[in-house]
């Protein structure tokens, strides 16, 4: 909060939680408690991740399918067309890369989805998923991979 803003840089607590970065001349050797504070740190940050991260995959994956369906309905020519496929691309990437990181939440910390579910923000946002997983599974199947389209929209 407010008392958060006040204090200096050194003294503000790590935006993804666990201890403050470490350079990498200084980590320790890997050992298994390392491992599974690892896996406690993942769990923690997705605990914290907001269902707003569904509508943002929501967006990215809208804005690569409408740059690609532009550059196919417009004349355009070939270096336009190609930077659509690139923006298409890039945006799928990332949209499925925050759709897949919700999933990993979904398995990882139910608890906390449901959390979410149950809230008024969170409750608001969810549909974002589904609607997010619809449109990799429509890209999916543009670009060829039909029968895996196929499986993506039956999960959303």
């Amino acid at each position: 909060g407010a008392e958060q803003a006040m204090k200096g840089p050194a003294e503000r607590a790590p935006l993804m939680g666990g201890a403050p970065s470490v350079g990498a001349g200084t980590r320790a050797a890997y050992s298994g408690g390392d491992r599974a504070r690892g896996l406690r740190a993942l769990k923690d940050n997705l605990c914290i991740m907001p269902t707003s991260v569904a509508g943002l995959a929501l967006g990215v994956c809208g804005l690569g399918i409408t740059w690609q369906t532009a550059a196919s309905y417009l004349l355009a020519g070939p270096w336009m067309k190609g930077c659509a496929d690139v923006i298409s691309l890039v945006s799928f990437n990332i949209g499925v890369t925050l759709v897949m990181l919700y999933v990993v939440k979904l398995l990882i910390a139910p608890a906390a989805c449901l959390r979410d579910a149950r809230s008024l923000d969170g409750s608001t946002d969810l549909p974002c998923l589904s609607m997010a997983l619809m449109m990799v599974a429509w890209w999916l199947h543009v670009h060829g991979m039909g029968s895996v389209a196929w499986a993506v929209w039956q999960a959303a």
